[in-house]
Formats: C-alpha cells, structure tokens, sequence
C-alpha cells in the first residue's frame, strides 16, 4: 500500500475520482472531493480489483491536503505487470484531470503435476519398442518452463526435452522403453523447470527386457489374434492415441462418433499389415464423451474383428 496525497492551495478542490484499467480500459467512479466542506464518498465496485482507495469519507479544503491509501493486492490469478491508472478530475483549471499511474509486478509460481511419478513398461522383446503417455499439468500462477528431461540409460528415451505449460493447461509427453538385452532395466527421468519448489522433478522407469520365443510372428511383433487397447491417455485435450494389433494384413477402418451416433470424424481407411499399429486423434471437438469404432477384415482369410471404445474428451 502507499498514500495518495492531495492538496488545494487557494480554493477548495471539487472533482471525482476515477480508477482505470489498462488492460481492459474498464473505469471506475470510487470517490468525489468538495471543497469547503465534508462529504462521503461515492464507492462503487472496483472494476480493478487488485488496485482500491480508502475513499470512504473526506474534503479538500482551502489550503489544506487529503491522504488516500492506495492497497495493492496481490492475490492474482498469474504473475506478471498489471497497471492502471488513478484519475483525478477537478475544478482545478491549470489542471481539470491529473494521472496517477499505478503498477504492480507479481512474481507468479508454477507448479509441476503429472499423471503419473512411475513408468512401468512390463515385458517388452529385445529391439522392440514400447510407448507410455505422461500428463505435464501446471496448477500454479505463473508459466511452466520445462528446460531439460534427462535419463542414465540409453533403453530409455522421450520425445520431448523442452516445453512450456500455461497456468491451467496440459502438456502429454511420450516416454519408451527400446531394451537392446534381456533383463530388468531401472532409470529415473529428471526433470528441469522453473518450479522453485521443484526445480528437480523425478519420473522413475522400468521394463524388462525379454527374448523372442523362437517364433517368427513374436520375434517380429506380430500378435496371434485382433486386439485394440483403449485409448491412452483418456480423458485426454487434446490429442489421444488409440494403440491396435494385427495378426495378418487386413483392411482397416477407424471411425469416430458422438453418442448420439453421428459420424465425427475418420481417423483412418486402408490397409494395414501385420503387427501393432497407433493412430492419434487430435480432438478439435467440443469436450463430451465420443466412442470409436474399429473394423478389421483380413485379406488373406475370412477373420473379421470389431470393436467400440468410449472416449472422454475433456478441455
């Protein structure tokens, strides 16, 4: 807080007192000056709520001066300069509107939230690789700055290492599992921002590594039967991945509906060959609860799969 001093020297000061907003050029009426005699003052609800004048009741006489405190809050919702401006009009005729300028720097925090602190890959064969999703989320006042992930063991890896997250946003990171051996593999992701509070935030991971069974469709990835997984991660904002195995070429048809049925979009039509496949679907929807319908059809037999999912698309 501080004091806004003012004075009439001769007569006595009439105006009004106004409070503007530099952002949103809102202005507000919270006082009204007479000179001569007492009056109370004229408070409206400040359209500047970090910015408020103790002008509940006072006079400018003749020669004479006025305090006003000025309090600046800084229970804001984000860090930052925020600034405004204190308008005097008077009956003063060298000076009939005066400016005060008012600025504020808040020094906002942000806050590091993931969907998980723990990454377990389970079995995976040798020189294959496996994908696990991480939601960065920040819950604090200010901007995330992710400046660095890092990891000892090279099985490990991500695809991202720098990232920004808005205050109330999320950021999906892909994190794999590629074993070169067989065995048990442990690392911790450590990772860099400009959450002082933790700075140093860890995501420990682990997968085993495990050999083929000899098997040429294992050796290779291929599943022995038709299977989806549902939809990682979910809810999602908004892209999501829907992860599905092929055990011979088929013809594919991935199709996205609302719950009233009504066909939204088609994520893919075509033909896949044998293996694990992934399709991203990034959502540019209203948020809701959406289904997608998978359709595969072999092209060397009469095997034919189906499947419906739920989706939760939240933003």
């Amino acid at each position: 807080s501080g004091n806004l001093y003012m004075a009439a020297y001769g007569g006595g000061l009439d105006g009004n007192l106004r409070i503007i907003d530099r952002t949103t050029g809102a202005s507000t009426l919270v006082g009204s000056f007479n000179g001569g005699k007492e009056v109370m003052m004229m408070a409206f609800p400040s359209t500047t709520p970090w910015l408020s004048l103790d002008t509940t009741n006072g006079s400018v006489p003749p020669s004479g001066y006025v305090d006003i405190e000025v309090t600046f809050d800084a229970n804001v919702n984000m860090g930052g300069d925020y600034f405004a401006d204190i308008m005097i009009s008077s009956n003063d005729p060298g000076h009939p509107e005066y400016k005060v300028p008012a600025h504020m720097h808040v020094i906002g925090v942000p806050n590091i939230v993931t969907s998980t602190d723990s990454l377990s890959f389970g079995d995976v064969y040798t020189g294959q690789t496996d994908t696990l999703f991480v939601a960065f989320m920040n819950d604090g006042t200010d901007v995330l700055e992710v400046t660095d992930i890092t990891n000892s063991l090279g099985v490990f890896s991500t695809n991202l290492t720098s990232f920004s997250v808005e205050v109330g946003d999320t950021q999906f990171v892909e994190f794999y599992f590629t074993p070169t051996e067989t065995g048990l593999r442990t690392d911790a992701f450590v990772v860099a921002s400009n959450d002082t509070g933790n700075p140093s935030y860890y995501i420990y991971a682990q997968g085993n590594g495990i050999p083929g069974t000899g098997l040429e469709d294992e050796l290779l990835g291929i599943p022995k039967e038709y299977s989806v997984d549902q939809n990682f991660p979910n809810p999602f904002n908004p892209s999501t991945t829907i992860r599905f195995g092929l055990p011979e070429v088929s013809s594919v048809s991935i199709i996205v509906y609302d719950v009233l049925g009504r066909k939204v979009t088609e994520l893919f039509e075509g033909i896949k060959t044998a293996g694990f496949h992934r399709v991203v679907w990034n959502a540019n929807v209203a948020s809701g609860v959406y289904l997608f319908r998978i359709v595969a059809k072999s092209e060397n037999s009469d095997k034919k799969f189906v499947d419906v999912r739920k989706m939760i698309l939240l933003k």
